[in-house]
């Protein structure tokens, strides 16, 4: 199953459009049939293990006939709504899609909480063994859903019942995760420098080759979702993150569509999103480049600062064994504080160590695959 997590906040406008537009999008896109509907198939000598929703599985036609499933009343997709504490009608529309489609699952934030935790409550109630997340403000095309899916490396409920592409998605090496790219952005000059400079500095500091790590249009498969520290603002370095992980990333060119109701959330220049990019990249450098050895990052501090005060205190040592008084001179109080900054620096470098070792310990090895010679 594919599970298409939305969040919203205050788009009650673009809300039944977006929906029509997944479900077109989603009637003619090629996904894996459930394991007994297969088995049918290939008993009554169909071909292939892919099947498009309109192949009399799922009526194209709106609402989905019957009620959104195959034939065995499985489901192949559903779209998840998460309600971000909009103060619009925002909530009244997803109910009301939810009633007339049953592949809709409707949740909602008792306050506004961001985007990250919108992700995470959708994937709380996500039951496909693919994700992928969209906003909805209609920015993005559903259309280019097929895209970015025939790139993602297939789970293992998919594998040996997928029709076509290859082992490159045809048109390139398959990844765990596919980052949708802004192409022709149709934003204003001002938000679109702003993204390229924190998408810059983001590649500099994460080693990726992204253009646009802060897309939302995205498709993953449900180990890399179930992985990613989904709190905060980290969603807009999830790639980043993901690709720090150990997992494969790769991006696909979309279309980009100018916003056709409301006003974006971050302004019109987008600076304030750029401001709190900064905040996530010294996450991403620390926590992801210490994370398995912060005596690294403590220690590099606290033995520049020992070497600073030790050197110091060992001129005043040289002067005061010269005859003169260093009692009253600032720069013995400077070398003995920088000496005991030091040592501290040191010392939360060896209580992190040993968090990190006892986390370690309970924390899964990175495996990816394990195969045996027979």
């Amino acid at each position: 199953m594919l599970s298409i997590i939305i969040p919203v906040f205050n788009e009650a406008q673009s809300l039944r459009h977006l929906h029509d537009e997944l479900h077109w999008a989603c009637a003619y896109l090629p996904v894996p049939l459930p394991p007994r509907v297969l088995g049918e198939r290939e008993g009554k000598g169909g071909g292939g293990g892919m099947v498009a929703q309109d192949e009399g599985h799922l009526s194209p036609l709106y609402p989905p006939s019957p009620r959104g499933r195959g034939e065995g009343g499985e489901n192949f997709f559903e779209f998840i709504y998460v309600d971000d504490g909009s103060s619009d009608a925002s909530w009244e529309v997803i109910r009301e899609l939810a009633a007339r489609d049953p592949r809709v699952v409707a949740v909602r934030l008792r306050r506004n909480c961001g985007k990250a935790t919108a992700y995470a409550a959708g994937l709380a109630h996500a039951c496909g063994e693919m994700i992928a997340t969209i906003d909805a403000d209609l920015q993005d095309d559903p259309a280019e859903l097929g895209k970015l899916l025939a790139r993602v490396s297939p789970p293992p409920a998919w594998r040996g019942r997928q029709r076509g592409g290859g082992a490159d998605g045809g048109g390139g090496k398959r990844a765990d995760m596919v980052v949708g790219y802004k192409e022709y952005r149709q934003d204003v000059s001002v938000k679109i420098f702003s993204s390229r400079l924190f998408n810059a500095a983001l590649r500099a500091v994460a080693g990726t080759t992204l253009r646009d790590h802060n897309s939302g249009f995205r498709v993953m498969t449900r180990e890399v979702a179930d992985e990613l520290p989904l709190r905060g603002d980290l969603h807009r370095v999830l790639p980043a993150i993901a690709a720090m992980h150990g997992y494969r990333v790769a991006e696909v060119a979309v279309v980009h569509r100018a916003r056709r109701f409301g006003a974006s959330k971050y302004g019109r220049t987008g600076l304030s999103r750029a401001f709190r990019g900064l905040f996530d990249l010294l996450t991403i450098a620390f926590l992801y480049r210490f994370r398995a050895r912060p005596l690294h990052f403590f220690g590099a501090f606290g033995l520049a600062l020992l070497a600073l005060g030790g050197g110091i205190n060992a001129y005043l040592t040289i002067v005061w064994l010269g005859g003169a008084s260093i009692g009253t001179r600032p720069l013995l109080l400077l070398g003995v504080l920088l000496v005991v900054l030091g040592v501290q620096f040191i010392s939360t470098g060896f209580l992190a160590d040993l968090v990190v070792l006892r986390r370690a310990q309970e924390e899964q090895l990175p495996i990816r695959e394990v195969v045996r010679g027979v």
